[in-house]
């Protein structure tokens, strides 16, 4: 699992450091589509109710795991929140907040149609604020794996790696519940031996003695 951290949270560049939230981040959910008889033009409409409480329920899992008060918005406050999360078909992302991203990221990112995250880091490498985008137009299945892939990468473990399946960090799975795995990598991010910043070196050896115990309390 030492490896697959690193994946994870550093990527595959050398010079990849860790990124975290330092405060505890707001989560707002918002569904966005076409306005009435306006294909292009956009309005927000009621967020499912179940799919409120889906990412309620993965909110407070990931408050246990990080140690950090997250907190979710009441349903359809339309404002704040620093992770928002925005369902909306695929012609009106550019629309939304992440139209600050810059137009060549958000147009590789937007390729397979799926849905896909954009964070903004502080000078600290903590992370001021990040969005998430899910495609409307996906089978509610994969609504909700979005919903848990794209949180919990957005709290900075935001690579993909093939090393481990089943976990949410795994492209070819199409999960909806985290993995013990992906318990151990979330848990590992946010020891506070783990901080921000940190250099790749100094990361993996403190991963290494983290995931250790961790793997030991989970047997």
């Amino acid at each position: 699992l030492g490896a697959f951290f690193e994946d994870v949270a550093l990527g595959s560049k050398s010079t990849g450091r860790i990124i975290k939230w330092t405060k505890a981040p707001i989560v707002r959910l918002e569904v966005i589509a076409p306005a009435d008889g306006n294909y292009n033009a956009s309005m927000r409409i009621e967020t499912p109710l179940s799919d409120y409480e889906f990412v309620a329920r993965h909110i407070e899992q990931l408050r246990k795991l990080t140690s950090l008060p997250i907190r979710l918005l009441p349903r359809d406050i339309g404002e704040g929140g620093d992770i928002v999360v925005t369902i909306t078909p695929w012609h009106l992302a550019k629309s939304t907040g992440v139209a600050a991203a810059p137009d060549r990221l958000l147009r590789r990112l937007m390729g397979p149609g799926r849905c896909f995250f954009v964070l903004w880091p502080t000078s600290e490498n903590g992370i001021k604020k990040a969005h998430i985008i899910i495609n409307s137009k996906l089978d509610e299945d994969h609504i909700r794996h979005c919903y848990l892939e794209e949180i919990t990468q957005s709290m900075g473990l935001p690579y993909d790696s093939d090393r481990v399946r089943p976990s949410i960090f795994n492209e070819a799975s199409r999960e909806r519940s985290l993995s013990k795995s992906d318990f151990i990598l979330i848990r590992t991010l946010y020891d506070p031996r783990i901080r921000s910043g940190m250099d790749r070196t100094t990361a993996k050896t403190w991963a290494s003695s983290i995931i250790e115990k961790e793997i030991m309390r989970a047997d």
